[in-house]
């Protein structure tokens, strides 16, 4: 099976934190396709030079779907030494609260610039123990996805020794029914102190929120440099802002995704004179605009 699915039904649950300079982090996804019994989970923790990923796509999964409505939502997946459960407290659209509690043996590797192994476990023990906490308003930038960004806890034990991770973060649920990873895009999910902002790019535009205050204002137009050590960005905001920023990869990895290269990076940076930090993804890179760099 494909990590698309095809034209059936999935969910996908995901969280991640990153420190305000970009150096420690970490991301957990889970995406579920209960009508084809498969699931795939990633987890990556990145402690300074030393960085421990782990992926499987093809972890059994239930028949049952997750009650979306419901005021208490659980994604989880076991699998041979795999332990990954997210928990979501709260209406889907406006969660109080969210939690993981993950297990892994994870693969260790050196350097700021890395391809994650294949798929199945390492020789690290890795354990994660993280509470989400939103301080942001909700936003929604595609049918079927709720996304909210807000302070999270982490406490990590890697090869035996403990470390604590806290820091702005971001959570998001999507369910669909379209194949995902089908469109070039590039994401990104930054954090300040006190604002931040969630988008998505494509050939054709961008559909995203500035959110700051207690509220969200949309953004018409992003302009930025392609995947690299320092990435240029100029946003223009529905309410006739103009921002500009640039964004240092403190981290670049690469995941495969349906045999075809899905770069990212954890970053630091700054946008409008403001320091911020988070997560940038790009897929099919080759089809998207570009500053020049």
């Amino acid at each position: 099976m494909t990590e698309s699915g095809g034209h059936t039904r999935s969910e996908a649950v995901y969280l991640d934190v990153v420190s305000d300079d970009g150096e420690w982090a970490m991301v957990a996804r889970l995406c579920r396709y209960p009508q084809r019994g498969v699931q795939w989970a990633w987890l990556h923790v990145f402690a300074g030079a030393r960085v421990y990923s782990f992926t499987d796509h093809g972890i059994a999964c239930g028949a049952a779907f997750t009650d979306l409505d419901a005021a208490h939502a659980l994604y989880e997946a076991t699998s041979g030494d795999l332990r990954i459960r997210f928990e979501r407290r709260g209406a889907v659209a406006a969660p109080s609260a969210a939690s993981l509690v993950a297990q892994v043996r994870a693969h260790a590797q050196e350097g700021a610039s890395f391809v994650v192994p294949a798929d199945g476990p390492g020789s690290v023990a890795v354990s994660v123990k993280a509470s989400f906490v939103p301080d942001a308003v909700p936003v929604s930038n595609r049918q079927g996805r709720h996304e909210m960004q807000g302070r999270v806890l982490a406490e990590m034990i890697v090869a035996g020794q403990p470390h604590r991770l806290e820091a702005r973060g971001h959570f998001h649920e999507q369910e669909q029914t379209d194949p995902r990873f089908t469109v070039p895009f590039t994401y990104a999910s930054l954090r300040g102190e006190d604002f931040g902002l969630i988008f998505i790019r494509g050939a054709r535009g961008v559909r995203g929120q500035f959110t700051e205050g207690g509220r969200s204002v949309g953004l018409t137009r992003v302009d930025m440099s392609g995947p690299g050590s320092r990435r240029d960005i100029d946003l223009s905001l529905a309410d006739g802002r103009r921002l500009h920023g640039t964004l240092q990869a403190r981290h670049r990895y690469e995941v495969r995704v349906q045999g075809e290269a899905r770069p990212a990076s954890i970053v630091a940076g700054s946008i409008g004179g403001r320091a911020c930090s988070g997560c940038v993804n790009d897929f099919r890179v080759d089809a998207l605009p570009f500053l020049p760099s």
